[in-house]
C-alpha cells in the first residue's frame, strides 16, 4: 500500500514515464502535460486505502502508462 506521504515521491518517480507515454501518443508537448496533469489528479483523488502501488500488478509505471495511454486517447477523441 502507498502511504499518503509517499503519494507525491512516488508520482515524481512516475511522472516521465506518463509524460513519454503521452508524447508518444499525442506528438505535442502541450497535449502530452495535460495528459501528465489528468492522470495526476485522477490519482490524487484516489483513495489510497485501495492503492497498493502505483504501478499496479506489471512492474513499475505500468498503472500509470496505462491511464497516460486511456487518457491520450480520450483527448484525441474530444
Amino acid at each position: 500500500m502507498v502511504a499518503p506521504g509517499r503519494l507525491d515521491a512516488e508520482w515524481d518517480r512516475h511522472r516521465p514515464a506518463v509524460f513519454g507515454v503521452a508524447y508518444r501518443v499525442l506528438g505535442t508537448v502541450s497535449d502530452a502535460e495535460d495528459v501528465v496533469q489528468d492522470v495526476w489528479l485522477r490519482a490524487a483523488q484516489t483513495s489510497l486505502a485501495q492503492v497498493r502501488d502505483l504501478s499496479e500488478n506489471g512492474g513499475p509505471g505500468v498503472g500509470d502508462a496505462t491511464q497516460a495511454s486511456r487518457e491520450s486517447h480520450r483527448h484525441i477523441g474530444s
